[in-house]
């Protein structure tokens, strides 16, 4: 039985040039590790990489924040590759487009993250082509890429590894929403956040089957009550439902509120939008009947989690106790 490594190398913000980290080539090849850091970095293209990765299977490799450009021969040296970060770098659809062949064939990668790369509509086109012949990747970033969601659906294969896919701050609009969604059935987890696709794109989305979504972010996508209410009554089976920085007022809510106790939410985040205390109040009562937990739209941060079911039924037990023993007390006054 063989025990999985779990060594980190870590050069990361050294200021390594492409030309430098020959330095580190030799001496790594000696050692045995599962993780190489070499993010926030100066390489410009990965030929010693790629050279070191041919000696050495390296499970895990996160290339984040660096100037890559050229991947040509990196794509050709990653077929034992697991864990891919080559985000914030400078691909392009190019880059993108060697990344892509490289999928069709590649039987090793899991995890692939090329965000913020400029690969626009052209690298997203060869990417949703290969999606349709990769059968092990499990979970794809593509967010900041400038990416038209009508162009990507038009070419995106049916995918059933795909299981968590980041395609935030792009411009999807409602119909790229719906077909996404609609060829990515077997997704888990789903961020379209930071897209502008309105109440129009939650109604897209509604129309196609979301019953295997556990989690989904539509932060920041000017939904506004008809959008809340469209999905108040398409929860499903999710877990987790990100909304915060959008549209919705007390209507929105409520309809959020009288749904919940028929859903499987764990996780309600509606911080930073329009909701007043008559929204609120609904959502607490809601809760009284349920596990979720709620994020609300007032002074606490998105980071601080507000949990008002258990906060609301302590001072409703608080006031009863109090009644309780005003009455006693009164009742002994009478008699003494």
């Amino acid at each position: 039985m063989s025990l999985e490594l779990n060594t980190e190398i870590n050069l990361s913000g050294l200021g390594l040039t492409s030309f430098k980290f020959k330095e580190f080539a030799e001496p790594l090849s000696q050692q045995e590790f599962s993780l190489l850091n070499l993010s926030n970095n100066q390489l410009t293209d990965l030929t010693n990489v790629s050279e070191l990765l041919r000696t050495k299977k390296i499970p895990k490799l996160n290339l984040n924040k660096n100037k890559i450009k050229d991947v040509v021969t990196f794509s050709h040296s990653i077929d034992h590759l697991r864990i891919l970060d080559i985000g914030n770098n400078n691909l392009g659809f190019l880059g993108a487009t060697c990344l892509a062949e490289m999928l069709e064939k590649n039987t090793s990668l899991t995890t692939l993250g090329i965000r913020n790369n400029q690969i626009g509509d052209l690298g997203a086109i060869s990417l949703a082509k290969a999606l349709g012949k990769n059968k092990t990747l499990i979970t794809l970033d593509i967010s900041h890429n400038k990416i038209d969601g009508k162009i990507l659906a038009e070419y995106l294969g049916t995918n059933k590894t795909l299981l968590k896919l980041i395609i935030s701050h792009n411009n999807l609009g409602p119909d790229g929403c719906e077909a996404i969604v609609d060829k990515l059935q077997y997704l888990k987890i789903l961020d379209i956040s930071h897209n502008g696709i309105g109440d129009e794109g939650v109604r897209a989305l509604t129309k196609v089957n979301l019953l295997g979504l556990l989690s989904l972010d539509l932060s920041h996508n000017e939904i506004g009550d008809s959008g809340a209410t469209d999905l108040a009554s398409s929860l499903s089976n999710l877990r987790e439902l990100f909304l915060y920085e959008n549209e919705i007022g007390d209507s929105g809510a409520r309809s959020l509120a009288a749904n919940l106790a028929l859903s499987s939410l764990k996780i309600l985040d509606l911080s930073d939008n329009e909701i007043n205390n008559f929204g609120k109040r609904s959502l607490i009562d809601a809760m009284d009947h349920t596990s979720t937990r709620i994020y609300f739209p007032d002074q606490f941060k998105r980071s601080k989690l507000l949990d008002s079911a258990s906060a609301f039924k302590k001072s409703k037990k608080t006031k009863k106790s109090k009644k309780s023993k005003t009455k006693k007390s009164t009742k002994k006054t009478k008699i003494f």
